[in-house]
């Protein structure tokens, strides 16, 4: 019985069994033998109940001892023990082990190592007359080994040739991004997928590349693995000023995080952990989850390819249960990040989590995979896990108070132990970098009044009309909204408040028109310049 992961090679083996016998290039047992093949799916089909498939079974086996020259190949063998939904299910295995013992039957199985466990392994007297066979992935060498013997048939069917390199990447790439199958079956199905591709582009016979190979990847995983172009190295090397676009201040912060991304993506980083663990630390409303959002924004390429765990809800040992899943349910976590591999990780609030929940997390930053309660191991090697964290907030005011820059103040964190009520020594220094997020000054917030102001406009625009306000409202909105507590928390619910909830209240009046220049002025006034007075 051949034993292995989907897309490792049984069925590989077989056919290979297949090649050997029609060269008489085997062992005198096999010499003048035949493979047959069964679907267990089309044996089970129709069959309409357990006595039909057992009466159906045995009239294939009779087929086969009559034959007397033939080796029985039943691919998914587990499939046959899993048949129907009673416990005589088992009886379509007696079957097979009645004539197996009686010498009458050679049967060659497959079956996965889950399902093997799962459904054969419990039956000791029908597993005991077989030999377990396990075969392992392929290691990268000899999946490309394996790549190189099937060009051929793929070359002619599609009228294309492949390049060494491009067959390599193949497997390069798909080992590297594609973590959820195996070798060779995952680099054989991009090895087909390229030759589609480089078809369809050139329309004649043409060469596949390596960059027909890295665009096939790159539209499964959504992530670009091709080479940087002149002004993707502008973007990188001016990333700071990027994400400056998002997040006011903290520029402590934002060099760290460029600084990791940019090894990312040359891959000057170790390619077993995470793209990069971070830790944000610092008060409420200062813009650590903006932070987030604007490294999903720029670096991702979409706000939305960001995994965001309300850590408050994993305040107990049991929730680990929920968070990577239990026998047969996903974990929240871990069925997230199988569907967006590339993405940001964002652990909010991880103060909150319990201590067992943090123990977790100490495994995906060290080896950048987490296996779930099915068995199934999630990969976070190509994400960027930043956790947020409220916690020593008095502490690092205090410290700001005291005039202390943002270095200083993590260094007082960390060589202090001031952290040790809510994180282990363990657990902060699996993380790459700690950044302090200090208290916004007014002139901080005045920015941000700007930003959200801009961003309220382009929504106006949207309907057809102008928004605009003068120096002084901008200034008396962060007069009301500012707290030092709270960040720009307050100023968001003040600027909703006295422009959003304004601006709706004209819409539905229907006092604006296309065209239309709403201006906001001191002391909240809301002034409208009709498209033809303008």
């Amino acid at each position: 019985m051949l034993l292995g992961d989907p897309g490792v090679g049984k069925s590989t083996i077989l056919e290979g069994i297949a090649e050997l016998m029609t060269a008489e290039d085997v062992p005198e047992a096999l010499q003048d033998k035949r493979l047959v093949v069964t679907d267990p799916g089309a044996l089970i089909a129709g069959a309409g109940n357990i006595g039909g498939l057992e009466s159906r079974m045995e009239n294939i086996i009779q087929e086969i001892v009559q034959a007397g020259n033939v080796i029985w190949c039943i691919e998914d063998i587990h499939t046959l023990l899993g048949a129907g939904s009673t416990g005589s299910s088992i009886d379509i295995g007696k079957i097979l082990m009645n004539y197996i013992s009686q010498g009458y039957l050679k049967v060659i199985g497959t079956s996965t190592t889950k399902e093997y466990e799962k459904l054969i392994e419990p039956h000791e007297a029908f597993n005991r007359r077989f030999q377990q066979v396990k075969i392992k992935e392929l290691a990268p060498q000899d999946a490309i080994l394996v790549l190189e013997g099937r060009a051929p048939f793929v070359e002619g069917k599609h009228g294309v040739f492949f390049t060494y390199q491009a067959l390599a990447d193949c497997v390069n790439l798909t080992e590297r991004y594609i973590k959820d199958r195996h070798l060779p079956a995952k680099a054989l199905d991009v090895m087909i997928e390229a030759a589609i591709l480089a078809r369809e582009q050139a329309g004649k016979v043409t060469l596949v590349t390596k960059d027909h190979v890295a665009q096939i990847i790159a539209e499964k995983t959504n992530v670009a693995v091709t080479s940087i172009t002149a002004s993707e190295s502008e973007k990188l090397l001016h990333l700071e000023k990027y994400l400056h676009e998002c997040v006011i201040g903290q520029d402590e912060a934002i060099v760290a995080i460029a600084k990791a991304l940019r090894r990312a993506r040359e891959d000057v980083r170790d390619l077993t952990r995470p793209i990069a663990s971070l830790l944000f630390m610092g008060p409420t409303g200062v813009g650590k989850t903006e932070t987030a959002k604007a490294i999903a924004k720029v670096y991702f390429g979409d706000e939305q390819r960001m995994i965001r765990v309300d850590m408050s809800e994993y305040d107990t040992p049991e929730s680990i249960a929920k968070l990577i899943g239990v026998s047969g349910q996903p974990g929240t976590l871990t069925a997230a990040i199988r569907q967006k591999p590339f993405s940001i990780v964002l652990l909010d609030e991880i103060e909150k989590a319990h201590r067992d929940i943090l123990n977790i997390f100490l495994q995906v930053m060290e080896d950048g995979r987490l296996t779930d309660g099915s068995g199934y191991t999630a990969d976070f090697t190509n994400a960027m896990l930043i956790a947020t964290s409220n916690a020593a907030t008095a502490e690092i005011q205090k410290l700001y108070d005291q005039g202390l820059t943002p270095e200083k103040i993590q260094n007082e964190l960390l060589e202090n132990n001031l952290l040790k009520q809510w994180f282990t020594p363990e657990f902060i220094n699996r993380f790459d970098h700690v950044a302090v997020f200090t208290p916004l000054t007014p002139e901080e917030l005045l920015q941000i009044a700007e930003l959200l102001l801009k961003k309220l406009a382009a929504a106006m625009l949207e309907k057809g009309l102008t928004l605009r306000w003068t120096p002084e409202a901008a200034v008396e909105l962060v007069k009301l909204g500012y707290h030092p507590q709270f960040g720009a928390r307050p100023l968001r619910r003040v600027i909703q408040d006295r422009v959003q909830d304004a601006v709706a209240q004209l819409l539905l009046r229907q006092k604006l028109s296309r065209r239309d220049v709403i201006e906001l002025q001191a002391g909240g006034a809301l002034k409208v310049y009709k498209a033809e007075q303008i």
